[in-house]
Formats: C-alpha cells, structure tokens, sequence
C-alpha cells in the first residue's frame, strides 16, 4: 500500500478490470455517479456506517470517463462521497483469483484517515494518511497490490478516521458538511498489474 498525489484520470485505463466513481448519481441518490458497464463487476457496493453520507467537491483530481452506467460518458467529475467522524466506508472485493491492484482515490479534512485491508476476515495491511495541513482537504490514492490472495477470501478494505479530536473542517469548503473531520472516497479502479 502506498500514497501518491491525486491527479487527472480517465477511465477506464489501460489493464482496468472494473471501475466506480462516487457521489450524487443521475438520479440523485447516493454513492455512485457511475461504474464501469462491464460484463464481471469485481468491485461491490460501497457501505457506510456510523454517519450520513455526504457529497462534497473543490479537491484535488478531476475524472473522465467513457463506457459506464447508469451515464456511458462524462468529464471534469469532481464530486466524491463524504462521511464526518466517526463514519466508516467500506468496499469488498469477493475471491477472484485475478492478480493486480486497487487504486482508492480518498481525501481527508482535519483528522487522519485510516485504510485497513483484510483478506478472508484477516487483517493483511493498514495505512494512515495524516493531512499536513489542518483545516484544509488533502488528497490521496491508496494503491492495494495484490497476487493470488484473493483465493484466500474476500478483499475488504475498511476506510475510516483514526480519530474525532481532528481541527475544524473549512466551512469555506464547497460542499462541506460542518465543522467535524471528513473522510471522502472519489473512485476506486481495479486494474491487472502493479
């Protein structure tokens, strides 16, 4: 698992097996604005816990994208799902066999971010993303390599904050949702290779 800095994507790439974009759907409804129109979905249904969900926009990273659904193109999309402290966003990957990585285009406001991954209900990795600047939102994307470990049991990746002592979040913020911590998820891209 490793951070680097968020950027412009346009999905699908090259080698992507399955892809979601997360936010306020055609339809209003949240989490997904749209997902990979494919054949084999690797990729589940995002779950949230412990808050209401909220949509937020303005960081970091930009996505085009062509052959999803429920909408088959778009461009700029800058939203991203947002859960304050102490909500928990969780995806699950089942078993496959299929080698390569998950890319996790995640964000955080005034507290630390916690990714935990887990294969077959045991605890692989665990990252922590520290904002270096309280107050503001800070990008990340959390790449998960994996070889063969997903015929060992589901993937689950577990985000949440480490903390709800975090600075205030920016009420300047488009999009934000008070004062507490945030943690947001823009995408997450499955792709074969590391």
């Amino acid at each position: 698992m490793s951070a680097i800095p968020a950027g412009r994507v346009v999905l699908p790439q090259q080698a992507t097996r399955d892809w979601v974009l997360y936010g306020r759907g055609t339809d209003g409804t949240l989490p997904e604005q749209a997902r990979a129109n494919t054949r084999s979905t690797y990729i589940g249904q995002l779950d949230v816990t412990g808050g209401n969900p909220t949509v937020v926009t303005g960081m970091n990273g930009r996505f085009d994208w062509n052959g999803g659904r429920p909408q088959a193109t778009g461009k700029d999309y800058i939203e991203r799902i947002a859960v304050q402290t102490p909500g928990e966003l969780r995806l699950t990957i089942p078993p496959t066999g299929i080698s390569g990585h998950l890319d996790l285009y995640l964000g955080t406001l005034g507290v630390r971010g916690q990714v935990r991954v887990d294969v077959g209900g045991k605890t692989a990795a665990a990252m922590t993303l520290q904002p270096p600047q309280p107050g503001r939102w800070v990008d990340a994307v959390v790449r998960i390599s994996f070889q063969g470990t997903l015929n060992q049991g589901s993937l689950t990746i577990r985000m949440s904050t480490s903390d709800g002592a975090g600075q205030p979040g920016s009420n300047g913020q488009q999009g934000g949702a008070g004062s507490s911590g945030q943690l947001s998820l823009a995408a997450a891209v499955l792709s074969d290779g590391f």
